[in-house]
């Protein structure tokens, strides 16, 4: 069994997410406070004939100094089961876990929003003939939101629209894999997503904000019936791709195959290059559907690009720098009956997001080490300026050094 610990240091400048352009009065300023995060964990593992079993648990707080009501709590639980026969092999995982969202991955604004998700996920994958192999993929999830934890910050937008966006989800997919090298292979998949909304029924204007629910086109159940190609290749030892590309169907109904209201084209790419055993570079692109976290909708569409590198400056000093952008929207067109109804729902259905991160890494002794890590987040928000007192701006800077204790 191994323990780890971890206590870090730092300070966040816009605690509450507010935006920077917001009307005064209606609003508190973008709260800046110093931060001490404490994670305390342990894993194990072990093996029984065919199954290689392993557990780990962390949990720890989030203390924001002279602001003790901001103070949060988190916690990770994870246990996994990988097996392989004589033609398959698998794995079987289920997981819990409690956070606080990060800038972009939620809605509105005034207050903390922390996730709680569990998990149960299995795969298999088994060889059919010669260089064919089939999978089959299925899992189940939850996730619910704690909807911040201040008040009003305005008379327009409500801390609680994240528990519009609390959800149930079912998956399964199957598909056949065809390996052309061993270094060189194509797959195709076909899934089907359910999520069920659960916090969307009877819905007041209180709850979503100044406009009639009924304009948002809200339902309680969404459907994404896709398929996908992937092709993965190791181009040279220093240098591999994949590339997936595919359709989604999309539809307002609960889990099942159904014909869709709407098709949507969704592709991912990486590139992964390593030109010295120091020095790596990762890039990738997607566009996808899925549940709704970013924007209110049912059908989520994310498109994001993320750049980085990691430098190996001495054996003991390391470097890594990354940056991303990403936009997300809803895959329903919604209208609403007059210009400042329909400002307020594209508020809501489109989100924008830029950041960029540097790290630094010490390692002082083979169990402990140090990180300096630098994060600045921006969030854009079309339609907002059209709205009285609501900002469309929110920047979010964070700096944290950290200490870990990690035997191996």
């Amino acid at each position: 069994m191994r323990f780890t610990v971890t206590e870090s240091l730092g300070y966040n400048s816009n605690v509450l997410a507010i935006p920077e352009n917001i009307l005064l009065g209606q609003a508190s300023k973008p709260l800046g406070a110093f931060e001490a995060i404490s994670s305390y964990g342990l894993a194990t593992s072990t093996t029984w004939g065919i199954h290689q079993i392993s557990f780990d648990a962390s949990a720890g707080t989030t203390k924001y100094i002279n602001h003790a009501n901001l103070d949060t709590s988190q916690y990770s639980v994870h246990a996994s089961d990988n097996w392989a026969a004589d033609r398959c092999a698998g794995s079987l995982a289920a997981s819990a876990e409690r956070s606080s969202s990060v800038l972009g991955q939620f809605v509105g604004y005034g207050g903390i929003n922390n996730t709680t998700a569990i998990s149960v996920n299995q795969s298999t994958r088994c060889s059919i003939t010669g260089n064919y192999s089939a999978n089959f993929n299925a899992g189940y999830s939850e996730s619910m939101n704690s909807n911040g934890s201040t008040p009003l910050v305005n008379s327009v937008v409500p801390t609680n629209l994240n528990q519009l966006n609390n959800s149930q989800a079912i998956f399964v997919a199957a598909g056949i894999s065809y390996s052309l090298t061993q270094t060189d292979s194509i797959q195709g998949l076909v899934s089907i997503n359910g999520t069920h909304y659960p916090g969307r029924q009877n819905l007041t204007v209180t709850q979503v904000g100044v406009i009639n629910p009924s304009a948002l086109g809200l339902t309680d159940n969404s459907t994404q019936d896709s398929f996908n190609v992937t092709y993965t290749r190791q181009l040279q030892p220093d240098l591999s791709v994949v590339a997936s590309l595919g359709v989604v169907g999309v539809t307002d109904a609960p889990f099942g195959v159904k014909l869709p209201t709407k098709i949507v084209p969704q592709y991912s790419l990486s590139l992964n290059w390593s030109p010295t055993a120091k020095l790596s570079f990762t890039a990738a692109a997607s566009r996808s559907a899925g549940a709704s976290t970013s924007v209110i909708a049912n059908t989520q569409i994310s498109e994001t690009v993320n750049l980085g590198m990691t430098y190996q400056v001495t054996p003991k000093i390391g470097l890594s720098v990354g940056a991303s952008t990403s936009y997300a929207t809803s895959a329903n067109n919604v209208a609403a009956n007059s210009a400042l109804a329909q400002a307020y729902v594209n508020y809501l259905t489109n989100q924008d997001t830029y950041s960029a991160h540097a790290g630094l890494s010490y390692t002082v002794t083979p169990f402990i080490g140090a990180n300096l890590t630098a994060q600045y987040s921006r969030t854009l928000q079309p339609g907002a300026t059209q709205l009285s007192g609501i900002g469309n701006r929110t920047t979010q800077s964070s700096i944290i050094f950290s200490v870990n204790y990690n035997p191996h």
